[in-house]
């Protein structure tokens, strides 16, 4: 009877503690792998309680005294934490505990004989299967509801965190088993270590998978700040359209200027405002010629994004030769060309500023119902954004060229498209980006 109530009808409210624990843990600014250790720490102690009180297998005072420290010992060398912030958190989830195992009494107690003959019918395996299975299904009810309520996206897959938590209560049934069936022979330190290594063993496979989606979870973070920080930038560059706009307007004003200054000039009843005149137009023609702007696309957004990089180049004395076709361009988002191409010499510029007599060279054409764009520039020494065997190695340097490049494959995936790198000789993107329907 009080086995089975430790078990199965447990089960019903642990998943409050539990749940808070996985909240804690898979909550990017919480440190994950003191979470899953303090989560493991929780669950032993709870374990080495029971037995230290039950009669039947006399676990040592000393043996959970040592076990422990030595667990809060790893703990502190793996997290490197404060004590007060470990004890803190061991403490909520053990009060959580305690008032779950509080309700879970109730409820067992309201459910009435019934159900308590069903579970005392089936056998001694059955009945560590049908607790499995129960806790499993309201863990997952549990961090469902949770997460509901706190309207936060998990940041790993649930079958994994369940698969886990399902190995691992499976093993400590089958210790129970053994315990149960052989408990005289069993020496209580032997269940200690094996218990504690499969625990540590499973925890292995699940601090792995949550670190991976954890940093998925940041990089997918940072790519939606990058991105916001893009939009701000198309916006920049929407003002530089109008202030191009407005530039050429100036322009035609002033040549109606010059215009009329040139027959000013002509007037022959007064050499002395002639050559005033013509002294003037020299001067303003010279000031008509400093406004020229280069006219490098159709496409208003590509022409100001290369205007705003040609400056830079030029002030950088790396030389930038451009040529782009901004025409049949459908389906594509100003705002996404605006990334590409930004994003694109933005890491160019950063490489061949950095040599003497760099050198950019940008492309883009209309071929098979697909836009390409190609950036090709000089840069000092081997890059570590070049693909090797198909797989694009991780930059170790510059980590804002290499999130400039995510950006870029993150908007060619929009578009069925791709990127691919070399940095044999010069450094070399070429973007591709399907157009409309693609035919």
């Amino acid at each position: 009877m009080g086995e089975m109530i430790f078990y199965a009808l447990t089960s019903a409210l642990t998943c409050i503690p539990y749940s808070y624990s996985v909240h804690y843990s898979l909550t990017p600014k919480k440190k994950t792998l003191k979470s899953l250790l303090l989560y493991s720490l929780l669950i032993c102690v709870m374990l080495w309680i029971k037995l230290f009180f039950d009669a039947r297998y006399k676990a040592s005072l000393a043996t959970i005294l040592i076990t422990n420290f030595s667990l809060f010992a790893t703990m502190k060398i793996f997290t490197k934490d404060s004590w007060a912030r470990v004890f803190k958190f061991y403490l909520i989830l053990t009060t959580s505990m305690i008032i779950s195992e509080f309700f879970c009494a109730l409820v067992f107690f309201g459910m009435g004989l019934e159900f308590d003959n069903m579970v005392n019918s089936l056998p001694g395996a059955g009945v560590r299967f049908f607790s499995t299975i129960s806790v499993n299904i309201f863990m997952f009810l549990g961090i469902f509801v949770w997460n509901k309520i706190s309207k936060i996206e998990m940041n790993t897959k649930l079958w994994e965190f369940f698969a886990v938590l399902a190995v691992q209560m499976v093993i400590c049934s089958l210790f129970i088993i053994g315990l149960t069936e052989y408990g005289e022979s069993v020496k209580m330190l032997n269940v200690v270590i094996y218990v504690g290594a499969a625990w540590i063993l499973t925890d292995g496979f699940f601090i792995k998978a949550i670190y991976d989606n954890q940093q998925k979870a940041e990089l997918k973070m940072s790519l939606d700040q990058a991105m916001q920080l893009e939009k701000m930038q198309y916006e920049y560059y929407e003002n530089l359209t109008e202030s191009v706009y407005s530039m050429r307007k100036f322009r035609h004003d002033m040549n109606n200027t010059l215009q009329t200054l040139s027959v000013m000039m002509n007037d022959p009843d007064s050499p002395e405002s002639r050559e005033n005149g013509r002294q003037l137009f020299e001067q303003m023609q010279e000031k008509y010629k400093q406004t020229q702007i280069p006219y490098y696309s159709s496409n208003p957004v590509i022409n100001a994004v290369i205007l705003s990089k040609s400056l830079a180049a030029e002030e950088n004395g790396v030389k930038l030769t451009v040529s782009v076709n901004g025409e049949n361009l459908d389906g594509i988002e100003n705002i996404d060309l605006c990334s590409i191409f930004s994003n694109l010499l933005d890491n160019a510029l950063e490489a061949a500023r950095n040599i003497r007599d760099g050198e950019i060279e940008l492309s883009s054409w209309s071929e098979a119902g697909y836009f390409f764009i190609k950036c090709v520039n000089s840069y000092a020494g081997k890059s570590s954004l070049a693909k090797k065997n198909g797989k694009k190695l991780a930059s170790t340097k510059g980590s804002g060229r290499g999130l400039g490049l995510s950006i870029i494959e993150s908007v060619a995936g929009k578009y069925d498209g791709r990127v691919v790198i070399d940095a044999e000789e010069k450094f070399s993107v070429l973007v591709g980006l399907k157009v409309g329907d693609g035919e």
